[in-house]
């Protein structure tokens, strides 16, 4: 058995839209691929940051025994105010609640230092589901899926309302009091991820993810709000007017109305016309059996 001299054709990976058309690289537009390296560096700005907190020990200690010791003071104070408008001993109230305290926000030794671990640790777990989020939307923003554009807009707010590095609200960690390597990569981060989402919403970047809208074909269901497909044992001519309830006229119903009791009728008389058929071709059998039996006799 003879090979074949000429070479086979590659075959693609890659999906074809579903109007037969696959995206190339050559197609995809400056903005998608803008937006894919800017989830990229944000992802790995915000992995950046949370890498830095794990050296800057000393001014997590500083920030969170502060905290600590604020809240601590507005706990005594309202303990104090409470026992004193209740005529309570202020002196006990205000002991019992600072030996609550020493635990619950604690200015030195272990349990602080706990406590900025937690910090620590919390940061790197969310900058790596962060990673893994942002990984997701890259990979269907340059495939050019039709979901990444709103996914993109989505992940954004959620990554602001729950305070990720990624987030709008670290845009402002610029001008604030935080470390200097921490600062810059926080806010690199935030910018980046606002830029990706930009970037998908432009025009060319739009008209790319357009290109994988899946279609619906027969068989498959419609939208919410797409209009309704007629059955196909029910198809109209092009141009007839689809009537209905809503859209008819009272002419239209009052014709409607008289070619159903013409129908009645019509169904009516035919029933008539065969059971006189039926009354008459029993006479008839009658009168024929009648006439054979006088014959015969």
């Amino acid at each position: 058995m003879s090979e074949r001299k000429d070479p086979a054709e590659p075959v693609s990976m890659t999906k074809a839209s579903p109007s037969g058309e696959s995206p190339t690289s050559a197609a995809r537009p400056r903005t998608v691929v803008a937006a894919t390296v800017a989830l990229g560096v944000s992802a790995l700005a915000a992995l950046g940051a949370a890498t830095v907190l794990y050296g800057q020990g000393d001014y997590l200690h500083r920030e969170q025994a502060k905290t600590n010791s604020s809240a601590a003071a507005s706990a005594v104070s309202k303990a104090v105010a409470s026992a004193s408008s209740s005529h309570s001993d202020t002196a006990s109230a205000a002991a019992s609640v600072a030996s609550v305290n020493a635990t619950k926000y604690p200015t030195g030794g272990s349990k602080l230092d706990d406590q900025v671990s937690q910090q620590q640790n919390g940061g790197l777990i969310m900058s790596l589901i962060l990673m893994l989020a942002t990984g997701f939307i890259g990979y269907g923003v340059f495939r050019g899926r039709h979901w990444s554009r709103w996914g993109s807009l989505a992940f954004w707010a959620i990554a602001s309302i729950t305070g990720t590095f990624a987030g709008f609200t670290w845009l402002l960690s610029i001008g604030s009091a935080l470390p200097g390597p921490f600062k810059a990569l926080t806010f690199t981060s935030a910018l980046a991820m606002l830029a990706a989402v930009v970037f998908c919403q432009l025009r060319p970047s739009v008209e790319f993810f357009a290109l994988s809208r899946p279609t619906h074909s027969a068989g498959q269901r419609r939208g919410l709000f797409a209009p309704r497909v007629p059955p196909s044992g029910g198809r109209q001519a092009p141009g007839a007017r689809t009537k209905s309830i809503l859209t008819s006229s009272a002419a239209d119903r009052g014709e409607a109305y008289i070619e159903k009791q013409r129908s009645k009728k019509r169904t009516t008389a035919n029933a008539e016309a065969i059971a006189r058929g039926a009354e008459l071709a029993r006479s008839r059998a009658k009168a024929a059996s009648k006439s054979r039996r006088n014959t015969e006799g």
